[in-house]
C-alpha cells in the first residue's frame, strides 16, 4: 500500500512540474563541464521546444544567454574540437527557435485563414454575380 501511494504521489509530482512549463536550466548542472552543461540544455531543448510557451522561450533565450557568455570568458581553455562543438550546439539551438518560430507563423496563418476565408468566400462570390450579364428589365427605373 505504502508503495502504490508512493507513486501516486510522485506521478502527480511529476504531472504538476509537467504542466508549469518548460523550465530547461542551463545553470543547473554546475558538477558537469561546460560543454556537458551545453549538450543537456540542447538536448533537453531539442525534446520540448514546439510545446514552449512565450514565458519558456523567454526565459530559454536567458539561459542561452548565460551559457554564450560563459563560453565567452572560457573559450582560451577550450581546444579546436571543443569550440567547434558548441559553435554547432549554438547552431542547433537557434535552429530549434527559428523551427518554433517558423511554427507559430504557420498556426497563425492557419487561424488567419480560418477567420477571413468565408470574407474572402464571399467577396469572390460577389465578383461572380456582378460580372454576370444584366437582363434590362431588372433594373428599377
Amino acid at each position: 500500500m505504502k508503495k502504490i501511494l508512493i507513486l501516486i504521489m510522485l506521478a502527480t509530482a511529476s504531472t504538476v512540474a509537467f504542466c508549469q512549463g518548460h523550465r530547461i536550466d542551463f545553470q543547473s548542472g554546475q558538477s558537469h563541464t561546460f560543454l556537458q552543461r551545453a549538450r543537456q540544455f540542447i538536448d533537453k531543448t531539442r525534446d520540448a521546444y514546439l510545446e514552449f510557451t512565450n514565458d519558456d522561450w523567454s526565459y530559454s533565450f536567458d539561459e542561452y544567454t548565460v551559457m554564450v557568455n560563459e563560453y565567452r570568458d572560457i573559450k582560451d581553455d577550450l581546444n579546436r574540437d571543443e569550440k567547434s562543438d558548441f559553435t554547432r550546439l549554438r547552431g542547433e539551438y537557434v535552429g530549434f527557435a527559428t523551427k518554433a518560430g517558423a511554427h507559430q507563423v504557420v498556426k497563425g496563418a492557419q487561424n488567419l485563414y480560418k477567420s477571413v476565408s468565408p470574407f474572402f468566400e464571399g467577396w469572390v462570390e460577389s465578383l461572380k454575380d456582378s460580372t454576370k450579364k444584366k437582363e434590362p428589365g431588372r433594373f428599377p427605373k
